[in-house]
């Protein structure tokens, strides 16, 4: 049986890894993946802000009876970059 046979339709669960990381670091990942360079600035006048993220994989725990992906950050957004690349051309 599929999680759709199971799971509410309309109720979304984030699908994440639970990895914490710096906007920082994600930015210097993204970037080196891409192999671009533009200047990036940071705001610190905008304190509200996030300077970490990690997606809040509880629910989706629950609906998968403990399923997290484990794919690594740096792997996934590789993938992702060369799965967009593609279909886009750009390689």
């Amino acid at each position: 049986m599929s999680l759709t046979e199971h799971y509410a339709v309309g109720d979304p669960v984030n699908i994440g890894h639970d990895q914490e990381i710096t906007i920082r670091q994600l930015v210097g990942v993204i970037l080196r993946i891409t192999g671009k360079s533009p200047k990036v600035v940071f705001d610190a006048t905008k304190p509200d802000g996030y300077p970490r993220r990690a997606a809040d994989v509880a629910k989706l725990r629950m609906v998968t009876g403990g399923f997290v992906p484990e794919t690594p950050l740096e792997e996934g957004i590789t993938e992702m970059v060369d799965q967009f690349r593609a279909s886009t051309h750009e390689g």
